[in-house]
């Protein structure tokens, strides 16, 4: 099965666990879409509420995908404010607002928990923290000072065991 459509593509074409394609492009206009590839052969287009974020940390995948199916996309809606959008095993977009900047794609833990890492950048004071919203309920863990180490690779920067427990690597502006 195959379909086509123009615009520049954002990333590798991603596969859900039931079997349907994703792949991430935008338009001529800049407008985020994602293809779908149903495994049946079915194909459809889903028009996402913003741009796709751009980070070093984000160059060959522009989603996170859950074992529930569910499509977890970083994205800075036309205000500058940051969101994920959200995306239903049947295409229903919704969307989690985020405090920060989301400069990593979410980490999925095994249970199918969503969370999203998020940097602050105090422009008057110079101050950087950094929290994790849990994507799935909106909860949001206490801000730590620093942001998200940049490590180069695919390794994430949060890391959740089975019982829901996070470890977060930050650092400090100076290194510390």
């Amino acid at each position: 099965n195959s379909t086509s459509t123009t615009g520049s593509v954002t990333g590798w074409p991603q596969v859900a666990p039931n079997g349907t394609a994703y792949l991430a492009y935008t338009d001529e206009e800049d407008a985020a879409h994602l293809l779908v590839l149903r495994p049946g052969g079915a194909s459809s287009v889903i028009d996402l509420p913003g741009e796709f974020v751009t980070s070093n940390l984000i160059v060959l995948d522009a989603a996170a995908i859950g074992p529930d199916n569910k499509v977890y996309v970083p994205m800075v809606g036309a205000d500058g404010n940051s969101f994920v959008a959200i995306v239903s095993p049947t295409g229903v977009v919704s969307v989690r607002s985020v405090d920060g900047y989301p400069g990593e794609l979410p980490v999925i833990a095994s249970d199918g928990t969503a969370y999203q890492v998020v940097a602050t950048y105090d422009e008057e004071t110079g101050v950087s923290s950094t929290h994790v919203v849990v994507l799935n309920s909106g909860a949001t863990t206490v801000s730590l000072p620093g942001e998200p180490i940049q490590l180069s690779g695919r390794t994430p920067l949060l890391a959740v065991a089975p019982d829901g427990t996070g470890l977060l690597l930050v650092v400090d502006r100076d290194g510390s």
